[in-house]
């Protein structure tokens, strides 16, 4: 996946977080952005490091911040 696809990923899956922890995909959606936010800081330790000190709220786009390698 490519680092624009995975930060829109992790957008994508905050939309999913809003509809509600009654949804039986909560807890998929919260393991998912795990996996994804390991996979932000592996490609650029200094960029997400970066996203953090920005805020990194929610809805932020990492992408701003992060530049990695393409896998």
């Amino acid at each position: 996946m490519s680092t624009p696809a995975l930060c829109h990923a992790w957008r994508h899956a905050t939309l999913h977080l809003m509809e509600g922890s009654l949804d039986p995909r909560w807890a998929t959606v919260v393991r998912r952005r795990g996996e994804l936010l390991g996979e932000l800081e592996h490609r650029d330790k200094d960029g997400f490091a970066r996203w953090i000190a920005a805020g990194a709220h929610d809805g932020s786009n990492p992408a701003y911040h992060i530049r990695g390698k393409e896998i």
